[in-house]
């Protein structure tokens, strides 16, 4: 049915009320916001607590008014009962959800409540005001956040349209927060836009964003580049299949591809040479690479094969060679270096999906992939173990397991559950990149218990930087006035009320030096002692196997 004039002028009226209210609670939240940046001297415990008061009340303002603008929009007589109903309720409950602790309700982000909310994630309150004069002159309603923890906090609770963020912010930097933020059910579907002094393409590779703009930003770039991706965000629909990295120097083959991937369903990465291919596929663990055989920067096609078929992070990971020439000695050298198939142009979508089906499938069963991390599983693990000690090679396998991750999970649920899990993943991935070997190796045994394959004067720095990112993005899984008390209240497992720890990691090491391993079953045996203590320990700690002439060590 069409809508009326006098439909049209009421969503007009609304959007005007909508704007009339909220700007001068904008403007003290601002207000109240640089003036706590910008105090001469910290303020002491009694500032703190008024500045605390302010900001709490604002919250509440700011959500009453939403409120009352939803309930002026619909106009329903259920509406207007719910918020009787909800000035007679108990004004220290009436904003506690059932479960989450206090954390205070998100509001409804499908409501067409006046303009798009962007949330502006920086720590330089120059910059800040800047950014925000640019955008709010454009219509849209703006927060802002001066930290990590912040950003985490008003995502969370405001779920606004985008995030413009700071790459470079102290403690937690822009890339870790984007990392969260995209593992939480709650915000994985808020577009981010970082910003960075400096853009470099392989520290970037890693980073879960949907767009990245050099500062200082003008403008004209900044309105376009919000707009264009929140647009994108509308005819957006079913969720990706998997990821598939695709490797081509020719931009026109690549952009063919990945037209076809994503109507197929799949979401794609891009690499134009060997050196970015190889990087890209140990940091984002795509489900399958397509990868042109005659690549002409850096390494052929051949050699980007056998480096990831070579190393323990990738190898689990199927390729499809891609050729212009259907060469008979081509196919046997790539079959033989394990690629997976090998498909020639031209070729069909129709061919292209049916391989990669049936690729993943078969992937999935060899390689018991975890379905929630995209990591090998238990085949894969006891294969490379058993690998390792019939060598006799020097090696040491790191058992890493999540302390307190079932009253997480009990407390926020099972997909906050598995968010956390794919962070965890990737903390490991990324100190056993940063600190290990090339061919080191990195499996999901399953739930919150991971395995990390290195040689034993790795180990420590590995763990070193697992325990130190953990510790430090930990925290920011978790809401509030969690994070203020440092634990959850959670029944444990008979049944009884009891108060758990923020989350932490133990990591059990077993290493063949200075004794002999004869069969893989003897690493899991050692490791089952060792993590016993590690597991006593209260806290993220790392502990070897005693009977290594080196003394435990605690990284932390």
């Amino acid at each position: 049915m069409p809508k009326t004039g006098r439909d049209s002028d009421h969503k007009e009226l609304m959007t005007k009320i909508s704007q009339y209210v909220r700007e001068p609670l904008s403007i003290m939240r601002a207000a109240s916001e640089i003036l706590a940046r910008e105090m001469d001297e910290p303020p002491g415990k009694r500032g703190r607590e008024l500045l605390q008061t302010i900001e709490k009340s604002l919250d509440l303002l700011g959500e009453r008014v939403e409120e009352l603008l939803w309930m002026a929009q619909i106009g329903s007589k259920h509406a207007s009962d719910a918020w009787t109903e909800s000035l007679r309720a108990d004004p220290a409950e009436e904003r506690r959800e059932k479960h989450g602790h206090g954390r205070r309700a998100a509001i409804e982000p499908s409501l067409p409540l006046g303009p798009p909310m962007v949330l502006i994630v920086d720590d330089d309150p120059v910059t800040t005001r800047i950014l925000e004069e640019m955008i709010t002159a454009r219509g849209f309603d703006v927060r802002v956040a001066g930290n990590g923890a912040e950003a985490v906090d008003q995502a969370r609770l405001y779920r606004p349209a985008i995030i413009t963020m700071d790459l470079a912010m102290p403690e937690v930097d822009g890339g870790q927060v984007s990392k969260i933020l995209k593992g939480d059910p709650e915000t994985k579907d808020i577009p981010i836009v970082l910003l960075s002094a400096t853009i470099n393409e392989e520290r970037f590779a890693d980073i879960q964003a949907d767009s990245f703009l050099k500062k200082p930003v003008d403008e004209s770039t900044l309105i376009e580049t919000i707009e264009r991706i929140l647009s994108f965000q509308r005819e957006k629909s079913a969720p990706p299949r998997g990821t598939i990295l695709v490797v081509d120097d020719s931009h026109s083959v690549v952009r063919i591809l990945t037209g076809m991937l994503r109507d197929l369903g799949y979401d794609t990465i891009e690499a134009h040479n060997g050196t970015e291919a190889i990087a890209l596929a140990a940091r984002r663990q795509p489900s399958l690479v397509i990868l042109d055989f005659l690549l002409h920067r850096n390494f052929d096609g051949l050699e980007v094969l056998r480096r990831l078929k070579n190393s323990m992070g990738t190898c689990h990971i199927p390729v499809i060679l891609l050729s212009a020439a259907e060469s008979p000695q081509d196919k046997v050298k790539g079959l033989r270096l394990g690629a997976d198939d090998y498909i020639t142009k031209p070729f069909s979508p129709l061919e292209l999906g049916a391989r990669l089906e049936m690729i993943l499938r078969r992937t999935e069963t060899e390689y018991s992939a975890s379905p929630t991390t995209r990591l090998p599983g238990s085949i894969s693990i006891e294969r490379i173990i058993a690998q390792k000690v019939e060598s006799r090679e020097p090696f040491a396998v790191c058992y890493c397991d999540l302390d307190n991750f079932k009253a997480y999970n009990d407390t926020y649920g099972f997909a906050k559950g598995d968010s956390v899990i794919r962070q965890s993943a990737r903390v490991i991935l990324d100190a056993v990149r940063n600190n290990g070997n090339p061919e080191d190796f990195v499996g999901h045994i399953g739930g919150d218990d991971y395995i990390a394959i290195t040689t034993p004067d790795r180990a420590d720095p590995i763990c070193a930087e697992i325990i130190g990112t953990f510790d430090r993005l930990a925290p920011l899984y978790y809401d509030e006035d969690a994070r203020r008390l440092g634990y959850i209240e959670e029944k444990d497992r008979q049944g009884r009320p009891a108060r758990f720890p923020l989350m932490s990691i133990s990591i059990a090491v077993v290493t063949n030096e200075g004794q002999e391993i004869t069969h893989a079953a003897q690493v899991a045996d050692i490791a089952a002692e060792v993590k016993k203590r590690a597991k006593a320990t209260p806290g993220s700690c790392c502990v070897r196997d005693r009977r290594k002439p080196h003394a435990d060590q605690d990284p932390r």
